[in-house]
């Protein structure tokens, strides 16, 4: 029985004419002059992949099955081998099924949840406890086995970690990597397509990875330090006042670091940050380098001589306001 798309890419139902997300790209693969067939699944994403080859298989059965655009494909078409190289066939030649539909649409499928729930792999605990996991990242659950992944071609998961890739495990292995590290990505909830794919391929391309020296590690870790003592000291010593706190987003003051010293070193004399609330204080300690004492005396309000509400130069007058407004130069 031909397996059912499985992802919502996938579009109509077997039976009832090319996926729209199909049809677009099946004028993308062609066939070489010489005779040799091309593959090119590389144009179908993901399920759809495997939605192709289901397609092919109905191709073969009854070629009337299928829109006419499909069958004009599938007369040069032929599916990888296990081992990922082309098929040479004369022109004439009925081209034969080489790849397991079932696993294609599993591989796909496994790539996906990795990419949803890799983040639940990943090993935070210096002390070594194991991470909670997830059932969707274990290959069986998707009815595959590593074997089978390594006898796919890398043309069943699309991705641009596939590029060096001898197989469909190894691909598997640097999704696992990418996405079961300490960098946790999450843009589902970007609703432009074209952004998402974007964001997709620049993760798993890397090209923003900045391997970090032990130095610069050491140097990132005192300062992330310094902004986690701040916020504990803070919210230790004024419990209950009204604050944001940069907690969770604590790399906010390294990140600004950086973007300070490069646009410094690219000729730019001055930088104005408007931000909001969450982290201002930190900001305006560690980035501003604004005294804890005048930060502190804000706090403690009238328990020291404060300035008049109406002062600007200082923002500790007793306004009732978050304790922050006036900012830092």
């Amino acid at each position: 029985m031909p397996a059912a798309p499985v992802s919502g890419q996938v579009g109509q139902g077997l039976g009832h004419g090319p996926s729209p997300q199909v049809a677009p790209r099946v004028a993308t693969a062609r066939a070489k002059a010489d005779g040799t067939v091309m593959t090119d699944l590389s144009a179908f994403y993901g399920p759809n992949a495997g939605y192709v080859l289901d397609l092919y298989d109905q191709y073969l059965a009854n070629p009337a099955a299928v829109e006419p655009e499909l069958r004009a494909f599938f007369t040069d078409f032929t599916p990888p081998n296990l081992n990922g190289t082309t098929t040479v066939l004369p022109a004439s030649a009925p081209a034969k099924p080489g790849v397991d539909i079932k696993a294609v649409v599993g591989a796909a499928s496994l790539a996906e949840a990795i990419r949803d729930w890799g983040h639940l792999a990943a090993q935070l605990d210096p002390l070594g406890s194991p991470p909670i996991g997830a059932p969707e990242l274990d290959p069986g659950f998707h009815g595959l086995t590593e074997d089978t992944l390594a006898a796919l071609p890398v043309e069943a998961i699309p991705t641009d970690v596939s590029a060096n890739a001898a197989n469909a495990a190894e691909v598997i292995r640097n999704l696992r990597h990418i996405y079961g590290g300490q960098i946790g990505y999450d843009f589902d909830q970007v609703q432009i397509a074209a952004e998402r794919a974007w964001l997709r391929e620049a993760v798993e391309h890397g090209r923003f990875n900045q391997p970090l020296s032990t130095e610069q590690k050491h140097r990132l870790l005192k300062r992330l330090t310094e902004v986690e003592g701040f916020e504990r000291f803070l919210h230790q010593t004024y419990a209950g006042q009204k604050r944001f706190s940069v907690e969770g987003t604590d790399i906010l003051v390294p990140m600004l670091d950086v973007i300070i010293r490069d646009s410094a070193t690219a000729g730019v004399r001055e930088v104005v940050i408007g931000m909001a609330h969450r982290g201002r204080l930190n900001v305006m300690a560690h980035v501003f380098e604004k005294p804890y004492a005048a930060i502190l005396a804000a706090f403690e309000g009238g328990k020291g001589k404060a300035t008049a509400a109406t002062d600007t130069s200082s923002d500790n007058g007793i306004t009732g306001d978050v304790k922050y407004h006036l900012g830092a130069k």
